[in-house]
């Protein structure tokens, strides 16, 4: 259901905002474990949006923590769902 993996992202998101990493890597990995790839840009743009500001929030996240490694694997995990996304590509590049 494309509703119950937004709101995973949406959660995963506002947890890494308040630095609770662990809490938000749980979130992440169950959108991960119950999104089917490859999803449709056309008809999934909002759950696109949210795939590139998660994934983008814990990369930078990581890269000002200097962990720039760590930063790169989450933005390539974020490309799996929204290949050539710039939005990724610039957050740690």
């Amino acid at each position: 259901n494309e509703f119950k993996l937004i709101a995973e992202l949406k959660i995963a998101n506002d947890l890494y905002g308040d630095k609770k990493i662990k809490e938000g890597d749980k979130y992440l990995q169950e959108f991960e474990t119950k999104c089917a790839l490859p999803l449709d840009a056309e008809s999934n743009q909002v759950l696109m949006h949210w795939i590139e500001n998660t994934y983008r929030t814990i990369a930078i996240y990581y890269f000002y923590q200097g962990n720039k490694q760590r930063a790169k694997e989450y933005i390539a995990r974020g490309l799996k769902y929204v290949p050539n996304s710039k939005f990724l590509e610039s957050a740690v590049y």
